[in-house]
C-alpha cells in the first residue's frame, strides 16, 4: 500500500466560490457526502459517512508518511480532511494532479484535461449527469439545513457515488500519464506545498477598515444615485435599458455602454456629446465602479483577519507563474493624487471624512479603489515588508539576448523607459519628463516580444486597436499610430540582437519538430518528448508546448506603405487552454512568444528563488507575492528586515550568473504600490 487516490463529495451553507476554501472546510455546516479511494491498483471503493465511520484503513494511510495520497486539486482534499473529519493531512506527502497537468501547460480542469488535452478514452469521461448532481447535492440552494438526498433521492444519490467514484478511476489514470512526463515531480511538488504553506499563512487583513470603506461607498453611491435621477428623471439610471436612449438623445454615440465604450465615446466623440449627458456618465462610472467589489470579496473570504489561498501554483500554464484567486495578480493602481500619501487618505477614511477625501484627493471612489492594496495590514505587532525585483523581465530579454543596448542600460543603473525616450525622442537623458518616459514605458516592455505597431480592428465606432497600440491604451498610455510606427522602427534599431533571437527561436523550434533533434539557443534548449515540445530554462524547468505541428499560418505586416497586410507562411502551433473562451484550442507561436514565455518563466523561477530564501529565515514569514514582488509580515521589532529581504532577491543562484539582478521596497504598516 504506497498510493492512496481518493475524492470527495461534499455539502455545506457556505459558497465555496464566492467564500473560499478556508471558509468552506472550517464552517459548522459543511460535510462529507462520500468519498471515493483506490489504494494502488485496486478496484475503486466508496465510503458513504451516513452508513459508517471513516475505514480506519483510511485514517491510518493518510496519516502515514510514507504513503502517497493523490487527489484532483489536493487543496481541497486536504483540507476537508483535516477540517471535517480531524484526520491529520499534511501537504507533505500529497501529490496533486491539476498541479503535475499545469505544469506541463495542460488544463486545470479534470473533465478537460481527461477528453480534450490527454484524449482519454470515453471510459475515463467525467458522467454528463454529475454535474448537474453536484448542483443539486453539493451546493444545496436556499436549503435551511443540510438535506439526507440518501434518504429523499436514493436513486439519483446512487448515481452521484458513481460519479464520485468516477472522478477517481481518471484521476489515477492521469496520475500514472502525468509522472511520465513532469521532469522533475518531486520539485514541483515540493514548491506546490510551500505554496500551500504561504496560503494557509494568509494575507493579513484590516477588517474595521474594509467595513469603514464600504459604508462610505454605499453612502457616496446613494448621493450618486439620487443626483442621477435629479438630472435625468429616470426611475432607475443605473439600469442600461433606462439610461442609453436618454443618453443617445444627447449625443452618446454606440448602442453599449460597455467601459471600452463609454471611455472611447468619451474620448474620440465627446464634443457631439452634451454636458449634463457627460456629468450622467460620470456619475455612471464612479458609482459602478467595478473594482471596489474587491472589499467586499477580501472581507467574504477572510477568516480571523486573514485572507487564505489566494495564490495557485503554476496557475499560469504558459509560464509557470502563479495565478491570483480571489484577489488576482492586478490590484487598481492608486490615483497621482492618492500616490505617496496613502496613509492619511487611510486616516481620512477611517475618520468617514467624505468631503475631506474629496477636496484632498479627488472623488471619494477613486480614492477607496486607491487604497484597496492598504486593506492587506498586518495587527499592530507586525508590519509588512515588500520588495520586488526590478524591471526583471526587461533585464532578462536583456540577459538572455545579449542586447547590447539594453545590457548597457541595465548595469549603468540607468531608467529604462528613460533610456528608450533619449534615443526614441532624440533628447537629453536629464531632460527627459515624466510624460514622455510614460510615453515610452509601452514600447520598452513590449516591442522585446516581437509586437507590431498595431492596427484598428472592427467597424467605426466599434473598433479596438492591436498591438503596441492596444497594449499601451490596456496601459493607460495614448499613443497615435505614428507613434507606434516610429517606437517600434527605433526599438528593433537599438535591439539587432532581440530581433535575431526571435528568428532563432523561430528556426530552432521548427528543427526541433521537423528533426526530433535537441536545438539551442543561447540559454534556451528545445527538445521533444512526444506529444510535447519542450524549451529548457536555464534553472533546468521545462516549459511544455503540447502537440506541437508545423503547418501555413497566416500573419501580420506592414508594407512599405506602412499599411498592414497579410500572408502565409510555415509556422509552428500548439494545443494550450484559450485565456478568452476558456476552451482546449490550437494556436500559433512565434520567436517573439518564446521571449516572452521564457522571459517570464524565467521571471517566475527568480521570484521562487527568493520565496524559498525567504522562507528558510523564520522571522521573514511571506504572506504573498505577485509577478515579481514578495510580501513578509516581520515583527516590528525585527531590525533591518527590508534590507534582508532584498539581499535575499538579489542573490540569486549558479544558473543566474550574469544577470542583474535589482530589488528594493519598503516597510510599513500596510500593503501599497511600490
Amino acid at each position: 500500500m504506497t498510493h492512496l487516490h481518493c475524492d470527495f463529495e461534499t455539502a455545506s451553507h457556505v459558497d465555496l466560490p464566492k467564500q473560499g476554501l478556508d471558509n468552506y472546510a472550517k464552517d459548522p455546516s459543511t460535510r462529507a457526502l462520500m468519498m471515493s479511494f483506490q489504494f494502488d491498483n485496486s478496484r475503486p471503493v466508496l465510503w458513504l459517512p451516513h452508513k459508517s465511520k471513516l475505514p480506519l484503513v483510511i485514517r491510518d494511510a493518510v496519516e502515514d508518511r510514507s504513503v502517497t495520497k493523490i487527489a484532483h486539486n489536493a487543496a481541497f482534499e486536504i483540507e476537508i480532511f483535516r477540517h471535517v473529519l480531524g484526520v491529520d493531512a499534511r501537504p507533505d506527502d500529497w501529490h496533486c494532479t491539476m498541479i503535475m497537468a499545469l505544469s506541463l501547460g495542460l488544463p486545470a480542469a479534470l473533465e478537460q484535461l481527461v477528453r480534450d488535452a490527454l484524449q482519454l478514452d470515453r471510459r475515463y469521461w467525467k458522467d454528463e449527469r454529475g454535474h448537474k448532481l453536484m448542483m443539486k447535492f453539493s451546493y444545496p440552494a436556499g436549503a435551511k439545513k443540510i438535506p439526507e438526498p440518501w434518504v429523499t433521492h436514493a436513486a439519483e444519490f446512487s448515481d452521484y457515488g458513481e460519479y464520485c467514484i468516477q472522478d477517481t478511476v481518471a484521476e489515477a489514470k492521469v496520475y500514472s500519464i502525468l509522472k511520465r512526463y513532469v521532469p522533475d515531480l518531486d520539485t514541483v511538488m515540493r514548491e506546490w506545498r510551500l505554496g500551500q504553506k504561504i496560503n494557509e499563512r494568509g494575507l493579513p487583513v484590516d477588517v474595521k477598515m474594509i467595513e469603514t470603506a464600504q459604508r462610505v461607498a454605499k453612502r457616496v453611491k446613494t448621493d450618486y444615485h439620487q443626483a442621477m435621477i435629479d438630472m435625468t428623471g429616470l426611475a432607475n439610471p443605473n439600469s442600461n435599458k433606462q439610461i442609453l436612449p436618454w443618453l443617445q438623445d444627447r449625443g452618446y454615440p454606440f448602442s453599449s455602454l460597455a467601459k471600452d465604450r463609454v471611455s472611447l465615446a468619451l474620448r474620440e466623440f465627446g464634443e457631439n456629446i452634451t454636458d449634463d449627458a457627460k456629468e450622467v456618465i460620470r456619475l455612471r462610472q464612479e458609482s459602478n465602479k467595478t473594482s471596489l467589489a474587491k472589499y467586499d470579496t477580501i472581507l467574504r473570504c477572510s477568516r480571523d483577519g486573514r485572507l487564505r489561498n489566494t495564490f495557485l501554483y503554476c496557475g499560469a500554464a504558459a509560464t509557470g507563474r502563479y495565478a491570483g484567486r480571489i484577489l488576482g495578480q492586478n490590484m487598481p493602481r492608486p490615483t497621482k493624487q492618492v500616490e505617496g500619501y496613502e496613509e492619511y487618505a487611510r486616516q481620512l477614511l477611517m475618520r468617514e471624512d467624505v468631503d475631506g477625501l474629496r477636496m484632498l484627493f479627488g472623488p471619494p471612489l477613486d480614492v477607496l479603489a486607491s487604497l484597496i492594496r492598504t486593506a492587506i495590514s498586518p495587527e499592530s505587532d507586525r508590519m509588512l515588508a515588500v520588495a520586488d525585483l526590478s524591471s526583471i523581465e526587461l533585464c532578462v530579454v536583456a540577459w538572455q539576448t545579449r542586447c547590447q543596448f539594453w545590457t548597457d542600460v541595465v548595469f549603468s543603473g540607468k531608467d529604462a523607459y528613460k533610456a528608450f525616450a533619449e534615443q526614441w525622442l532624440q533628447k537629453p537623458y536629464a531632460e527627459v519628463t515624466k510624460f514622455e518616459r510614460g510615453l515610452s514605458k509601452p514600447p520598452a516592455l513590449g516591442c522585446g516580444y516581437r509586437m507590431g505597431p498595431g492596427r484598428k480592428v472592427g467597424v467605426e465606432p466599434d473598433i479596438t486597436k492591436t498591438g503596441l497600440w492596444g497594449y499601451a491604451e490596456n496601459m493607460g498610455v495614448r499613443m497615435t499610430k505614428e507613434q507606434c510606427k516610429s517606437a517600434v522602427k527605433i526599438y528593433r534599431e537599438l535591439s539587432p540582437e532581440v530581433v535575431q533571437f526571435w528568428k532563432d527561436l523561430d528556426n530552432a523550434s521548427l528543427d526541433c519538430v521537423h528533426t526530433g533533434e535537441t536545438q539551442q539557443v543561447g540559454l534556451l534548449t528545445f527538445d521533444m518528448k512526444p506529444p510535447f515540445l519542450r524549451m529548457r530554462l536555464p534553472s533546468g524547468r521545462y516549459v511544455h508546448y503540447c502537440r506541437p505541428r508545423i503547418e501555413d499560418v497566416e500573419i501580420e505586416y506592414e508594407n512599405e506603405q506602412g499599411e498592414t497586410e497579410t500572408m502565409v507562411k510555415r509556422g509552428l502551433t500548439y494545443e494550450r487552454l484559450s485565456q478568452t473562451s476558456n476552451k482546449w484550442v490550437r494556436r500559433a507561436n512565434h520567436g517573439g512568444r518564446f521571449t516572452e514565455q521564457s522571459t517570464q518563466a524565467i521571471s517566475k523561477d527568480l521570484l521562487q528563488l527568493a520565496i524559498e530564501e525567504c522562507e528558510d529565515d523564520d522571522d521573514l514569514p511571506v504572506v504573498g507575492h505577485y509577478h515579481d514582488e514578495i510580501l513578509t509580515e516581520p515583527s516590528v521589532f525585527h531590525m533591518g528586515a527590508l534590507e534582508k529581504v532584498i539581499a535575499k532577491m538579489r542573490k540569486g543562484a549558479p544558473w543566474t550568473q550574469g544577470l542583474f539582478l535589482g530589488a528594493a521596497g519598503y516597510e510599513g504598516p500596510f500593503y501599497k504600490k511600490g
